[in-house]
């Protein structure tokens, strides 16, 4: 996440900005990213997630998807097939 939000950052406004946040799943730019700049705090891996409503907002499924896809991409399907 942070090598995403860092290269979407970078970017000016248009297509290929828009494609690295559809990819991260990145829309607009949050508050909580100075956490990171500050402190290294990554809103994936330190903030605690609301199951209810995530996976009323089908966040959960999108975040499923991209984990198949890398594991996948790196030959780890086994491994995740393993842990699922």
């Amino acid at each position: 996440m942070a090598f995403s939000l860092k290269q979407w950052q970078e970017l000016l406004m248009g297509k290929e900005k828009d494609e690295v946040g559809r990819e991260a799943g990145i829309s607009s730019q949050s508050c909580l990213w100075r956490l990171y700049n500050l402190y290294g705090f990554d809103i994936f891996r330190d903030f605690t997630y609301d199951v209810m409503h995530i996976l009323a907002l089908c966040v959960f499924k999108k975040y499923v998807h991209m984990l198949v896809k890398y594991a996948e991409g790196n030959g780890k399907i086994k491994d995740l097939d393993g842990a699922l």
